[in-house]
């Protein structure tokens, strides 16, 4: 990767670069505005998959399609409900954006996914380990940001209508994108929906329930200038999911895609305001938005749970360069939220507001061409209020402040022409939420209750790595150590409500959880490329115990061949995968052990033209040896129900060009 700096000053510059080829796809290309870097330059990796990479995983989730990258996992209820988890850390630990803006879903249950679609973005960013000091708190384990696509190519008008279908659970995803671009103006409209029967084990049970059906709809216009780009934007998701729980088993009687029992209906809108001005040697970013989540859930024909969340946030930040060799960034960011129940009959949360605010900087400088540094600071201020509300709150009124303040330190270096070290030492911080301080109610299985005095969850991690790449090779392995103060978890008691429900309580204590990541990827011969991976996690508690929902360590293997043009197919390209579970047998207090498992998986791409038109295709074979195996962060193994059993996704994509802008 080259890297060339230039000043325009409002004149045509001319920039060459000789250029070596090398087999092994390491760094994009990138141009950009006030702000220049490669991955090498980083502190903290930034982890991406591009929009192809999702489209061809063959996962009906967006979440599903991360599980990839290493130290990523998923804890799933089927394939509709599917939280990330990132080094051992999940729900309100790990911070979701959408194109930068914090997604509110309610996110302290593994049983609330995330709202949002897997097609119309260009890639997905992920950071693994504490990245608040940009990002803000809640990113204790991580952050995954899901990057909007760009707009259409000047004075062009594109679109694209693409098509999935499962075999498995019989699942339907379409999506029709358009978008066009004059000079400066741009738009961008896309719709889509996706539906899902029930799916079926490797033992080929069908598992009641899993359904679900959902539609979701992006409109966005800007303007990119030469002093400035503007952008607004408004998407909504919208799903009904159904909940495989014991009381649910006897009603389900058939497959199929209609709800009756047992099901969440879900709703999220964001309305967002992008904004970014170039004075010189300053670039100001304004970000603006406005989002309204709705939950309900229906068991067995009544609005049990019927809560609405609105949360209005900002992000404003100053990037200046003040000499070729250092870059400053400083910004604030704030949030307000209110969370109030409508007509429901079992309420688990109160009505709520909170209040966030925070500023922060971060500077870069670059000793030499082998050395770059870069350090941090920021500083948060959360409130959050709750009064009396209905008979399961009545004695509950919480007012309570939270501060913290968190840093990041860290530096690459690089050691002749392939070798590159990275070191980081960061802090993380995140307020317990209104479900840690105040639940109080039936949750899924079991019946939750918070603790109103809880503390702050401060977390500070040590990230070291080493990366060596030629031209037909390259290899990561990194280590981490995350020590976490006054962790917040649930833990089961002796205690049962007079219906005979166990009682679960949240806790505090000190946590440490720490693991290694490897990745290799190699170019074996013309077009024949091996990629391999390992991670390994381990959780633990200050008296020794093992922490909840600490994944499986795994490795996974993929062998891709890419072949000539063969009559009319184009560019076609075969890939063998395996995914291997090691066993978990370091399960918390109320978890079991579950044993490792192999999965084969495999995939077939190609291009037919048709005219000008390159249609794509992809087929996508997923546990080929229909293999029964339950993967430890199922919340679906207490009930004897396998993971995914053999499926086969077929993926159809058609690009296309239309005569107006």
């Amino acid at each position: 990767t080259k890297i060339k700096k230039a000043r325009l000053n409002g004149k045509p510059v001319e920039l060459d670069a000789s250029m070596k080829p090398t087999a092994i796809y390491s760094e994009e290309v990138v141009v950009t505005a006030n702000s220049f870097s490669s991955q090498h330059d980083n502190a903290i990796k930034i982890e991406t998959l591009n929009s192809d990479e999702v489209e061809n995983s063959g996962e009906i989730s967006l979440i599903s399609s991360l599980s990839k990258i290493p130290g990523v996992d998923m804890i799933s209820k089927g394939l509709g409900v599917v939280k990330p988890v990132v080094r051992g850390l999940s729900n309100s630990n790990v911070l979701v954006l959408s194109d930068g803006i914090k997604l509110e879903n309610y996110q302290f249950s593994e049983n609330h996914p995330y709202l949002i679609d897997d097609r119309g973005l260009d890639k997905i960013e992920v950071i693994k380990g504490p990245a608040s000091l940009l990002y803000g708190s809640d990113a204790v384990g991580g952050i995954i940001d899901v990057i909007d696509e760009k707009p259409a190519p000047a004075n062009k008008t594109v679109g694209d209508l693409s098509f999935r279908y499962l075999t498995n659970a019989g699942a339907i995803a379409s999506n029709l994108g358009v978008k066009g671009s004059g000079d400066a103006f741009y738009w961008i409209v896309r719709g889509g929906s996706k539906t899902s029967q029930d799916y079926r084990d490797g033992s080929g049970k069908i598992v009641p329930n899993s359904r679900f059906n959902s539609n979701n709809v992006k409109l966005e216009a800007g303007i990119n200038k030469n002093f400035g780009s503007f952008k607004l934007s408004y998407s909504r998701e919208a799903m009904k999911l159904g909940m495989t729980v014991p009381k649910v088993l006897p009603l389900v009687k058939t497959n199929g895609r209609n709800l009756e029992f047992w099901y969440q209906d879900l709703s999220n809108n964001i309305f967002a305001s992008k904004n970014a001005l170039f004075l010189d040697d300053y670039k100001i970013e304004a970000n603006f938005s406005y989002q309204n989540n709705r939950r309900k859930l229906i068991a067995e024909k009544t609005t049990a749970v019927n809560m609405r969340l609105e949360a209005f946030a900002y992000d404003v930040k100053a990037t200046t360069i003040p000499s070729p060799n250092s870059r400053f960034i400083i910004g604030s960011q704030g949030e307000f939220q209110k969370s109030e129940n409508l007509e429901a009959t079992s309420p688990i949360l109160p009505d709520y507001k909170s209040k966030a605010f925070s500023i922060f900087s971060l500077a870069q400088y670059d000793f030499d061409e082998t050395i770059k540094a870069q350090c941090g600071a920021r500083w948060d201020r959360t409130f959050l209020t709750s009064s009396p509300t209905g008979e399961e709150f009545k004695n509950l009124s919480l007012d309570r402040k939270f501060d913290n303040l968190s840093f990041s330190v860290g530096a690459t270096a690089q050691a002749g022409r392939f070798l590159f070290f990275r070191f980081n030492l960061a802090s993380g911080f995140r307020a317990p939420n209104v479900a840690e301080l105040a639940q109080n109610g039936l949750h899924g299985n079991r019946y939750e209750i918070g603790d109103p005095n809880l503390t702050s969850q401060k977390s500070y991690e040590t990230d070291l790595s080493a990366h060596f790449h030629s031209e037909n090779l390259a290899f990561e392995i990194s280590g981490f150590y995350n020590f976490v103060r006054d962790y917040v978890y649930l833990s089961p008691t002796n205690e049962t409500t007079d219906d005979g429900v166990k009682i679960y309580r949240r806790s505090q204590t000190d946590a440490r959880l720490y693991g290694a990541e490897a990745s290799l990827e190699a170019n074996i011969c013309d077009d024949l490329n091996f990629d391999a991976s390992y991670s390994a996690v381990i959780g633990l508690r200050e008296d020794g115990s093992y922490l909840p929902l600490i994944p499986q360590n795994k490795i996974r293997l993929e062998l891709t061949k890419k072949a000539k043009n063969f009559f009319f197919i184009d560019a076609p390209s075969v890939k063998i995968g395996a995914l291997i579970a090691f066993p978990q047998n370091r399960p918390s207090a109320f978890e079991t052990k579950t044993d490792g498992y192999a999965i084969l998986n495999a995939a077939f791409a190609f291009k037919i033209k048709l005219g000008s038109t390159d249609l794509l295709f992809n087929l996508v074979g997923e546990n080929l040896l229909d293999a029964y195996y339950i993967d430890f962060l199922s919340t679906l193994k207490d009930l004897n129900y396998g993971n995914l059993g053999r499926n086969i996704t077929l993926n159809v994509k058609i690009p296309f060009e239309l005569n107006f802008i």
